[in-house]
């Protein structure tokens, strides 16, 4: 039996440099150039991506790793919204194989941070909105309901 780090290790350190990287750049550390937490966030994100399909490698992770894929496409503008709904759809599918056969399904950690990523984008839309009608006009004019803005 393999014995490997859970990658939700690796995934917890990477939300782990996030949060470090969005308190650095809001409370104007300057221990480092902001670059530098850029590169490092882009270089750990496939490692640990990488790491999560190593440890699972003997198993099924197709709908895992597409869950993920999907997850990742969170920034592309309105189509987000589709891909988001397949990254929970697919992560939740996948589950739920997971759970009914786990000898034969792989990948839980791909599929929980494409669920993860999915539902960020419906979190974030729901906020943009909350505060377009609370009266924050700017707001309106940047996620484009510039009708609401008036």
């Amino acid at each position: 039996m393999d014995k490997h780090l859970s990658p939700g290790a690796a995934w917890a350190l990477y939300f782990l440099i996030i949060i470090y990287v969005i308190t650095a750049k809001y409370s104007n550390m300057t221990l480092f150039r902001m670059d530098i937490y850029y590169a490092v966030l882009l270089a750990v994100l496939p490692l640990c991506a990488a790491y999560t399909y190593y440890a699972d490698r003997h198993k099924r992770q197709g709908l895992s790793i597409s869950s993920f894929a999907f997850g990742m496409l969170f920034w592309i503008p309105l189509l987000n919204l589709i891909f988001g709904l397949l990254a929970v759809y697919l992560g939740r599918k996948s589950l739920i194989g997971i759970k009914k056969e786990p000898s034969k399904y792989g990948g839980k950690w791909l599929a929980v941070i494409g669920i993860i990523l999915g539902s960020m984008v419906y979190i974030t839309y729901l906020t943009g909105i909350g505060m377009c009608l609370f009266g924050y006009k700017e707001v309106c004019r940047n996620i484009g309901l510039d009708f609401l803005a008036r």
